[in-house]
């Protein structure tokens, strides 16, 4: 089996689904629909494939993975020989200790800087975002709108502050609750899932729109990944994922479109989320 470090040399195609064009006109349908009050928020994802002139071994692509995912929820589910689902997720769905539940909501983005001065420079960029801010937002509203037919109490997230990972930099609240006795996992599951940062705000709506226009099927992408115990459980946002499918891997990314967003700008932000790939198996950007 290929291993990663020599698998870099043998990538010999690159696809993006939908296309530089295809993008361009599913962000102006969205932007158009939040303009005509339809909605405030819609996830729009990407499918960007690899192909490598031999197989690819999961396990030696996840140990690539984890030097490019610090503070990083990281996964491998292999349901089929030659088949795997891969990733390095920053976001937490929720961990439960007993009845008490905590919960993040992640969105916004800005890449590293290259030294600490224009680290800081970027970081205050995204804090002062009107536009960044608000994506955001949409997120803490969903959250907190699930979480509250479920709690008895819930100190939400009206705090904002900044998580830094290795390419990119993302506004952060938490929320912190006491579950109601009659609350379980196969619900918090299902009314947590999935949150405005990966579906939309509202959701419903936000749902079918991506499922009457975006071109693939997400499958596993974005989906909740975890455990569950007796006494606790944790589930992360199946986020900065890919499958590993023979001798392809397919990247899966997400961008927020909002009133303001730019396409060609939320175009490099889907580069900036699967650059841990790309930097960890030396892929071609």
């Amino acid at each position: 089996t290929q291993g990663v470090s020599s698998a870099a040399s043998d990538v010999y195609k690159r696809q993006d689904l939908p296309s530089r064009a295809g993008w361009d006109a599913s962000v102006a349908r969205v932007l158009e629909l939040v303009s005509e009050g339809d909605l405030d928020k819609v996830v729009l994802a990407r499918k960007t494939t690899f192909g490598f002139e031999t197989e690819l071994d999961p396990l030696l692509c996840l140990q690539a993975l984890l030097l490019e995912a610090e503070r990083c929820y990281r996964f491998c589910f292999v349901p089929a020989g030659g088949r795997a689902f891969i990733g390095a997720s920053p976001e937490r769905l929720y961990r439960r200790e007993g009845r008490r539940i905590l919960c993040d909501a992640i969105a916004g983005t800005r890449t590293r800087g290259d030294g600490a001065s224009l680290d800081r420079q970027l970081e205050r960029e995204l804090m002062s975002s009107e536009k960044e801010r608000r994506e955001q937002n949409y997120v803490v509203r969903g959250i907190r709108e699930s979480l509250a037919t479920m709690c008895g109490s819930l100190v939400d997230g009206g705090g904002l502050s900044v998580v830094k990972l290795r390419q990119c930099q993302h506004l952060m609240s938490t929320f912190d609750g006491m579950l109601l006795d009659s609350v379980d996992d196969a619900d918090l599951l299902k009314t947590l899932h999935p949150t405005p940062a990966v579906g939309g705000y509202p959701t419903d709506c936000a749902v079918r729109v991506i499922e009457e226009g975006e071109p693939f099927d997400r499958g596993w992408y974005a989906g909740p990944m975890g455990w569950i115990g007796r006494d606790s459980a944790e589930f992360a946002v199946a986020i900065r994922s890919g499958l590993v499918d023979g001798s392809t891997l397919s990247a899966f990314a997400g961008a927020g479109i909002v009133a303001g967003s730019v396409s060609g700008e939320e175009w490099r932000e889907l580069d900036y989320k699967i650059s841990h790939f790309a930097q960890a198996l030396n892929l071609p950007r």
